[in-house]
């Protein structure tokens, strides 16, 4: 989507101070909106969103449509709480509702609601653009939140943060304004470092970088519109941004750097754009709400400890233009289940899916020809794995403890198999080890086996096995095979 949903709400948060007033009476009193927009527009799947309200009379509250609910129904006068939930429109045309306050006195205020028709998306609607001299926010105290620009920022003064000079920022109504005396182009490093209280924010269109830093700790951040004309995302830009909840990164963007959103531990939603060719190292280390990602046809190279920890992450498409899954990848991706490895990766880096005690089987490509060590240490699930031909080297403890593991079979092309490598694989009755050349093995590669298990070699090649380094100490073991 060119502009995230996010942006429609603010677009109508931002209501001039005249308009305010038909939700006051002329004494100053009647209710008064403190989060949620008073206009608000719902995908066709349906959706829920929150309100706060301020009220000087005790209210009730109906709605318009039968698809759609409020709840409560009534409350006291101060500050409430309310939530509008849309159901899933399953018709070719956009509807509208609404939900309508009356407050004890009399008064009447509305929240005018519209949905997308059932194969429509937020590109098809037309949407007001903040102007490119301001920064739209909301915080979670109600109070101005100050940038790190300028005297306040040892990094950056107030031109190369945000291209412009801040002229006013101001909070009302549930909303704050920073305006600059110019086009902001660019929100600079540690812009908003620190800053705990702020809640949401939208972006103008012509920011086009996003420096490193510049969210590092918003701890509070639950929304953000990155511009589509944005190319440059920082390291660290939102590292422990642990209140954000989803992300779409635009086209334009190459790089995911290093730990840019590293410790967004609520983050459930990611959309990477079709310009992304690197995902960083730590990108999205410690995301723990991930559940599922694709990554775009066009990314090469997935970093080391890109989404590891991502202990919630059950399912991850690696599209054909991946070459090298690198060191820790997924390690710790404790609810991953399967895995495919296409044929254009050549490398499974260390610890690339240590410790994902959940998965059952994985499908290795053909180009991959080494299995880092450690790579699948601690797969306790691990049921079936095929070492495809082509793979020469398989890497100290690549396989420990994949207590599940019953069978394995080594291609012809392994010349190494490291140390330990199979260990503590109390499951394992068969092992098929194709070369006639024994491969350079290591100590203990298959200590703690399931009692009584075999390890097949050519019959022409039983007496070499017997006798090479490393795997002398199954001699007893050691029966010929006739692949």
């Amino acid at each position: 989507m060119k502009r995230l949903f996010t942006l429609l709400a603010f677009a109508f948060v931002a209501i001039a101070c005249e308009d305010l007033q038909d939700f006051i009476d002329n004494k100053g009193h009647g209710l008064r909106f403190i989060e949620g927009e008073m206009k608000a527009i719902f995908p066709a799947k349906g959706d829920t969103k929150n309100y706060k309200f301020e009220s000087d009379y005790d209210w009730s509250a109906e709605v318009s449509a039968d698809w759609v609910s409020v709840n409560p129904t009534s409350g006291k006068k101060g500050e409430n709480k309310i939530q509008i939930k849309v159901d899933k429109n399953k018709s070719d045309e956009r509807r509208t509702g609404s939900v309508d306050i009356t407050l004890s006195n009399g008064e009447k205020y509305s929240v005018e609601l519209e949905q997308l028709a059932k194969d429509e998306d937020f590109d098809d609607v037309e949407i007001a653009d903040i102007p490119n001299n301001q920064i739209w926010y909301t915080s979670t105290d109600g109070e101005v939140v100050e940038p790190y620009s300028g005297e306040s920022n040892d990094y950056a003064d107030a031109l190369t943060t945000f291209g412009a000079n801040i002229i006013s920022n101001t909070y009302k109504d549930g909303q704050g304004i920073i305006t600059f005396d110019g086009k902001v182009t660019s929100i600079g490093e540690y812009a908003f470092y620190g800053c705990s209280s702020l809640k949401s924010i939208t972006i103008p269109d012509g920011v086009t970088t996003i420096g490193e830093a510049a969210f590092w700790g918003c701890s509070n951040l639950t929304n953000i519109t990155i511009p589509y004309g944005v190319t440059t995302i920082g390291k660290w830009a939102f590292q422990d941004c642990s209140s954000l909840t989803s992300i779409t990164i635009p086209d334009g963007v190459i790089t995911i750097g290093y730990s840019v959103f590293y410790g967004c531990s609520s983050l459930e939603s990611v959309t990477i754009g079709n310009g992304v060719a690197t995902i960083g190292n730590c990108a999205f280390q410690g995301c723990s709400s991930l559940t599922s990602i694709i990554i775009p046809d066009g990314v090469i190279a997935i970093g080391d400890w890109a989404f590891y920890e991502c202990s919630s992450l059950t399912s991850i498409t690696i599209p054909n233009s991946v070459t090298t899954v690198e060191d820790g990848a997924f390690g710790y991706c404790s609810s991953l289940t399967s895995i495919t490895i296409p044929d254009s990766v050549t490398m499974i880096g260390e610890v690339a899916f240590a410790y994902c005690s959940s998965l059952k089987s994985v499908t290795i490509g053909n180009g991959v020809t080494t299995i880092g060590g450690y790579a699948f240490y601690g797969c306790s699930s691990l049921e079936s794995i095929t070492i495809p031909d082509g793979v020469t080297t398989i890497g100290n403890y690549a396989f420990v403890d994949c207590s599940s593991l019953t069978s394995i079979t080594i291609p012809n092309s392994v010349t190494e198999i490291g140390d330990s490598a199979f260990l503590s694989c109390s499951s394992l009755t068969s092992v098929y080890c194709k070369p006639t050349t024994p491969p350079e093995g290591g100590s203990y590669m298959f200590y703690d086996n399931a009692s009584g298990r075999k390890i097949y070699v050519p019959t022409e090649s039983v007496e070499a096995y017997k006798s090479a380094e490393g795997w002398s100490d199954y001699a007893g073991d050691i029966v010929g095979y006739n692949f």
